[in-house]
């Protein structure tokens, strides 16, 4: 399709969709076979807030009364930048929720095309099991057309009390609506063993 304004596309509820985005130009619209899912694809000059893609997705779900819209930003490669980082998390843990808690105060450095995070509350083979380095690399290579590597590096273990935090909070999302609730459900079952192996044992992380 030839590009067109956001906020002309969308020029009958401007009032419902946040400013910063209305500038944005549309290359790409696909539906889902059912029609109760909108992907709308978005050239961007200006990094969007992840709270900004949230309250644009919301608002027209209720507005069309559709199951899902989905806002995926694209930018130059120029824009990016690491004060940016704590968007592209907040957009991961959409996706994995096992995300939740373990970066919180993490060592996050970049340089020479790799992003390094030292985590400091344990959870890193969680983490790698759930494929994060890869999800994150990822994503920025969808936004920003970047190759850019992730390495976790810190505790590899975590307290029995936090886990168990944290398994409650992925138990909840689990049970929120959207797209992701199968691919949650499955990333628990591949945790769950561990966290069977943990009780076990003494409340110890044990590697195989």
């Amino acid at each position: 399709m030839n590009e067109i304004r956001l906020g002309d596309f969308l020029n009958e509820y401007t009032c419902d969709i946040p400013e910063i985005t209305k500038d944005g130009m549309i290359y790409k619209l696909t539906y889902s076979s059912n029609q109760t899912e909108i992907s709308f694809y978005v050239r961007f000059t200006k990094l969007i807030p992840y709270n900004d893609v949230i309250t644009f997705e919301k608002r027209l779900e209720n507005i069309f009364h559709l199951d899902r819209i989905n806002l995926h930003c694209s930018y130059s490669p120029e824009l990016f930048t690491m004060d940016y980082y704590g968007e592209l998390i907040s957009k991961l843990k959409r996706k994995l929720a096992v995300v939740n808690g373990f970066l919180d105060n993490a060592d996050v450095k970049y340089g020479d095309g790799l992003i390094t995070i030292g985590i400091k509350n344990g959870g890193y083979d969680l983490l790698m099991k759930a494929n994060f380095c890869n999800e994150l690399s990822k994503l920025i290579k969808d936004e920003f057309n970047l190759d850019i590597k992730t390495e976790l590096t810190g505790e590899h273990s975590v307290d029995v009390g936090e886990h168990d935090k944290m398994m409650e909070e992925i138990y909840a999302l689990l049970f929120q609506s959207g797209r992701n609730r199968l691919r949650s459900r499955l990333l628990l079952l591949r945790l769950l063993p561990w966290k069977e192996n943990r009780r076990k044992r003494g409340g110890r992380i044990c590697q195989d």
